[in-house]
Formats: C-alpha cells, sequence, structure tokens
C-alpha cells in the first residue's frame, strides 16, 4: 500500500471494529489501515512514514498522550495529513482543544456506519484536493520562474554599437510576474546599413507575456534569416510574419492585448519605416527642436516613412512609461523625458541615460513593465 490511514484508541475492540468497518472503503482506494493503541507508537510510525499517510482518527481519552496532544503534534509537524477525533464524550474542554490542534471533524462514539463512511470520504477527499493544489501550486511557480528566466533573455537591455547609429536600452520588469504589462524590446542588424526595431507591449500576466515574446522573436528571427540571396526582407515581409503569429495569439489567447510598433531605419538616407498598432508615439530629438512619430497615426498595419539626421536621438517608451508619467502633474511625459535627455546629454551610456529618465518619470499605479529605448543616428 503506498497510502496509510493511522487509527489511535487504547481499546483494541474499538481499532478492530473500525479497521472491519474500514475495509471495504479502504480496499478499491488501495489505502492500508494501520492500529496503535498509544499515542506514542503513532508518533513512532508517523515519523518514518509521515508522507504516506492520508489522515490519523485518533481517541480523545487515552493513558499518556492525550488525543488532542497528538493530533496538534501531527498538525504541527505533518500538516499535509487529515486529522479526525474519536470521543464518546462531549465535555467542552475536550472540544475546545480538539478544534485547536487542528481536526477537520469529529466522530461519535458509538457510530453509524454510514455516518463513519462519510466523514471519512469527506477527509480523504479534501486529502486528494490539498495533493492536487499542491502540485498545481509548484506548477504555478515553476512557470513563473520560467517565465522570470525567458523575460531576462529576450530584454535586451544595455548598450550596442553598430558603427552608424547607437542603441540603449533599459528595463525595468515589474516586481511580480502576475502582473498585466510585459515588454519586449528587440534590435537587429539587417546587413551593415540597415536596423531593424521592434517594441512590443502584451497587456497579460509575466508567463503569457514570455510565451508570447518568444513566439514573436522566433517568427521575426526566422524571416530575417530565410531570405538569403535575395537581400535583406523589407519592413512589409517581416510585419506580414508579424501580424500571422499575432493572429494565432489573438485566436488562441483572446485576453491577451498586443499593442506594438516595427520599424525599419536605413544607414545611407536616413529613411525610417515604420508601423505599429495601438503604441505610443515616438520622440525625434533633434538639435534645438524635438517632434514625435506616431506609428499608429493612420490605419494600423500601414507602413509610414520619415527620414532622420545625424545627431537624431529616438525615444521608444512603453506604454506602462508614459501610464506612470500620466500621473505627475506639470509637463506632458513625452516632454518630462525629452528634458531628462537633453539635461544628461554628456551621459556616453545611451542604457544608463534611459535609465535616469525612468527613474523621474514616476511610478506606475498597477505593476507592468517600464521600458525605454533610445537610438542615436551617428
Amino acid at each position: 500500500m503506498d497510502q496509510y490511514i493511522v487509527l489511535v484508541d487504547d481499546e483494541e475492540g474499538i481499532l478492530k471494529a473500525l479497521k472491519r468497518e474500514l475495509a471495504d472503503w479502504a480496499r478499491p482506494r488501495e489505502v492500508g489501515i494501520v492500529t496503535f493503541t498509544s499515542g506514542e507508537e503513532a508518533l513512532r510510525f508517523l515519523g518514518q512514514n509521515h508522507l504516506d499517510v492520508v489522515m490519523v482518527i485518533s481517541d480523545q481519552r487515552m493513558p499518556g498522550l492525550k488525543g488532542y496532544e497528538l493530533l496538534d503534534h501531527c498538525n504541527q509537524r505533518y500538516p499535509g495529513i487529515i486529522l479526525l477525533m474519536l470521543t464518546g464524550y462531549t465535555d467542552i474542554q475536550d472540544i475546545t482543544r480538539a478544534i485547536r490542534s487542528g481536526i477537520t471533524s469529529f466522530i461519535l462514539k458509538p457510530w453509524e456506519h454510514d455516518d463513519l463512511i462519510y466523514e471519512v470520504t469527506k477527509a480523504y477527499n479534501l486529502y486528494e484536493t490539498r495533493v492536487r493544489n499542491r502540485r498545481y501550486l509548484k506548477l504555478i511557480k515553476n512557470e513563473i520562474s520560467l517565465a522570470a528566466a525567458m523575460r531576462e533573455q529576450v530584454a535586451q537591455g544595455g548598450d550596442y554599437d553598430y558603427r552608424w547609429c547607437r542603441v540603449g536600452t533599459y528595463f525595468d520588469a515589474a516586481a511580480e510576474q502576475t502582473q498585466r504589462g510585459v515588454d519586449t524590446f528587440q534590435h537587429m542588424p539587417l546587413g551593415q546599413d540597415r536596423l531593424l526595431l521592434l517594441a512590443v507591449h502584451a497587456d497579460t500576466d509575466g508567463v503569457r507575456g514570455s510565451m508570447v515574446a518568444g513566439a514573436l522573436l522566433l517568427k521575426l528571427f526566422a524571416a530575417v534569416h530565410k531570405t538569403g540571396a535575395d537581400g535583406p526582407p523589407e519592413l512589409s515581409t517581416l510585419f506580414g510574419e508579424l501580424t500571422g503569429v499575432l493572429s494565432v495569439i489573438e485566436r488562441e489567447l483572446p485576453t491577451v492585448f498586443m499593442r506594438y510598433t516595427l520599424a525599419l531605419v536605413e544607414r545611407e538616407n536616413g529613411a525610417i519605416q515604420f508601423t505599429g498598432f495601438g503604441y505610443p508615439p515616438w520622440l525625434v530629438i533633434r538639435e534645438g527642436e524635438s517632434r514625435e512619430i506616431d506609428p499608429f497615426e493612420n490605419a494600423p498595419g500601414e507602413i509610414q516613412s520619415d527620414r532622420l539626421h545625424p545627431g537624431d536621438l529616438i525615444a521608444i517608451a512603453s506604454p506602462g512609461v508614459i501610464a506612470a508619467g500620466e500621473g505627475v502633474a506639470g509637463p506632458s511625459v513625452m516632454e518630462r523625458v525629452e528634458r531628462h535627455l537633453r539635461s544628461n546629454r554628456d551621459e556616453p551610456s545611451l542604457s544608463r541615460r534611459a535609465e535616469v529618465v525612468l527613474q523621474g518619470t514616476g511610478a506606475p499605479a498597477e505593476p507592468t513593465d517600464l521600458t525605454l529605448m533610445l537610438v542615436e543616428i551617428l
């Protein structure tokens, strides 16, 4: 037998009667029944076999260790075991002590067979429910840990120098993986003279958000590398691959809302093509002026174009950054971002500049990722 019920009573006749009446119940469940005439004997058995014990049914009044003392010991050391009290007394002090020891129910002497089977079945079902819940909790914790590890891998923070442009990203992940708001920011060189930028915000928890991010990046990497002799892919091709994945996500996970922007920057003429859906405008800071680029200005998915100049600094902020700044009185979020960026222009690290900006934008009302990507054209 892999599981046991422990019966404890100082009267052998009671133990034999209980074991006999429970035999037909225990057999199909493959549960063994072991009996002890003292609490001390039961504790020695539990010390070696507590992981296999489903429940303990103990008499209250016994020589030596009392029933409530035995059950309280079990409750403290082996909280996974279901505890039942067997008693023929109705002393209020005994009842109070039994309740405090963590019992699930009473079985009164003399018992009715149906009542005995009912209480034992209820206790057994409770035990199985707790076992399932522990397994589910372990699974959830494992998934949350995996999500955190995945997000660390796909969060492309730090500084990168592509000779003709530099990229710096600061990623501040929400402390809880169960929050709604997961960022995925990536930049990918396409040959020597083009740079692909991707910013995605998934309104979902960290586990699903990590799965979504992984699917998007794998599809995007595959699309970039499958072009072969035809040369680097066009933005329209990449956008088509991206929307294919997003349509599957929308169908399979209808509660996940995606906001994204995709851009392709070219070195030769400073051209930038971009598109997106529901994503906040970017900020382009130029010497003496600044302006916003709205990837969602036209119809969703429509490709737009603009031109950049040497010295331009592009700031792409996640929706969480915008939401955090909206609760602060004074200038708009993007105006404060611009002010911070201009004030720390002597800092050589773009990711450090992004970090300073995020520290000054305020905290979001709800837990969410905060990400800022800076792209400087050289």
